[in-house]
């Protein structure tokens, strides 16, 4: 009784083991895919900030030289109409 108990210690033990190596395979494979999976999508984040970046960038360039071009618009008509408000004064 005692050989037999000791035979089937041995299978458990075996079939634990295996059943240890079985998970630790899908484990690793689980965690090798999910690596793969976090660089891809971090690569899309990457490429999507530098386009958003861009844009921005553009929007704000454009935005800027609306205002510069309004603005110095602006002040050459103050400066004709005082000039304008100079000579009607004379």
């Amino acid at each position: 009784m005692q050989a037999f108990s000791r035979r089937r210690q041995g299978k458990a033990a075996a079939a634990e083991a295996a059943l240890m190596c079985w998970q630790g395979g899908r484990l690793t494979r689980a965690w090798k895919a999910w690596a793969d999976f976090t660089s891809d999508r971090a690569g899309k984040r990457r490429t999507l900030q530098h386009v958003v970046a861009q844009w921005r960038n553009k929007t704000l360039s454009c935005s800027f030289d609306v205002w510069r071009m309004r603005t110095e618009l602006e002040i050459d008509l103050q400066r004709r109409l005082a000039s304008a408000q100079g000579m009607a004064a004379t």
